[in-house]
C-alpha cells in the first residue's frame, strides 16, 4: 500500500495485506539499496499475536525518489516514519532495522522514545563521534554518490560489495548474484540522494543519547563483521536494557546469510515481550 505524506509517497507491505489493531506490530527497515520485500522471509515466522510491516524507505523500492535533498535528511525521515505510523493507526510498534535501516530505527527511538515498545538493531551504529571524522565521511559519501551516477547501479554495487564486511556474503555465489540482481531494480536518483544526504557524516552522533532508550533492545551482528560486533558490545556495555547476540559464520547482513538463526533470535526476543 502507498502512504501519501503530502508531497511524497512511501510504500508499505504487510504480512496479511491488512493492519490488525489487536496485534503487536513490528516494523522492519531495510539497508542501503534494499527494499521492504527483503523482510518477507520472516513475515510468516513471527510468533502468534504479532504482525509484520516493512517500509520502502525514501528513494528505495516502490517509494518515491524525489530530487530534493531535504527528503533524505535524518530529520525528514524521522518525520516520514512517524506520519506513516500515525496514518495506519498503530501505537508503540517494535522497530527492527538493518544497517542503514538500523540508523532509521535508532534515530526514531532517540527522538520518540515513548512511542515504541522495543527495538532491534542489526549491524548498525549510533553514529560517528568526532566532528572531523563525520566531515570526512560526508565528503566520501558525496563522492561515492557521484560515482554511482557515473558508472551506474550494477557496477557500483559490484564495487560496494568489495568491502571486507561482505566477504562472507560473496562466498555464497548464488545468494550474492541474487542480491546484486535485486539492487539493479532500484532508482538511481533515490540511491544517490540516500547515499549523499543520509550519510552518517551528516547525522549527529547518538552515542551520548543512548540513555533515552528504556525499552528492551536486541543487538544482532555477525561474527565475521568485527567492526559491528565491537559497536554492539559497546552499546551493550552502556545500556542495561540491551541484549547482545552474535551469529556465528555470518558477516554484515546476518538476516540474509543466516535467516534461520536470525528468525530464532528475533522470535525469542518477541516472545520475551509478552
Amino acid at each position: 500500500m502507498k502512504i501519501d505524506l503530502k508531497g511524497i509517497k512511501l510504500n508499505l507491505i504487510s504480512d496479511s495485506g491488512i493492519i490488525d489493531p489487536t496485534k503487536k506490530t513490528i516494523i522492519f527497515f531495510h539497508g542501503f539499496g534494499g527494499a521492504a520485500t527483503d523482510w518477507k522471509f520472516i513475515f510468516s515466522s513471527l510468533p502468534s499475536g504479532f504482525q509484520a510491516l516493512a517500509i520502502d524507505l525514501i528513494g528505495h523500492g516502490s517509494s518515491d525518489s524525489p530530487i530534493e535533498a531535504f527528503y533524505y535528511s535524518a530529520e525528514s525521515i524521522n518525520s516520514q516514519i512517524r506520519e506513516v505510523i500515525k496514518s495506519i493507526d498503530i501505537t508503540n510498534p517494535i522497530l527492527c532495522g538493518y544497517s542503514m535501516g538500523g540508523r532509521v530505527a535508532l534515530g526514531y527511538a532517540i527522538n520518540y522514545p515513548k512511542e515504541i515498545s522495543a527495538l532491534i538493531l542489526e549491524s548498525s551504529s549510533p553514529g560517528i563521534i568526532e566532528a572531523k571524522e563525520r566531515e570526512i565521511r560526508a565528503l566520501a559519501d558525496s563522492r561515492l554518490s557521484e560515482r554511482l551516477e557515473t558508472i551506474g547501479i550494477e557496477k557500483f554495487f559490484n564495487l560496494w560489495y568489495e568491502q571486507p564486511l561482505f566477504n562472507s556474503l560473496k562466498s555464497n555465489l548464488t545468494l550474492f548474484e541474487k542480491t546484486l540482481k535485486n539492487k539493479t531494480k532500484q532508482n538511481i536518483t533515490g540511491l544517490r540522494n540516500s547515499l549523499k544526504y543520509f550519510s552518517p557524516g551528516l547525522m549527529n552522533s547518538y552515542w551520548n543519547q543512548l540513555n533515552k532508550i528504556s525499552v528492551l533492545l536486541l543487538l544482532i551482528s555477525g561474527e565475521l563483521d568485527r567492526k559491528y560486533c565491537d559497536i554492539n558490545r559497546k552499546i551493550n556495555s552502556i545500556l542495561d536494557c540491551s541484549q547482545l547476540e552474535i551469529i556465528n559464520g555470518a558477516g554484515h547482513n546476518t538476516h540474509l546469510e543466516k535467516p534461520d538463526e536470525f528468525i530464532k533470535l528475533v522470535n525469542n526476543f518477541l516472545k520475551g515481550l509478552n
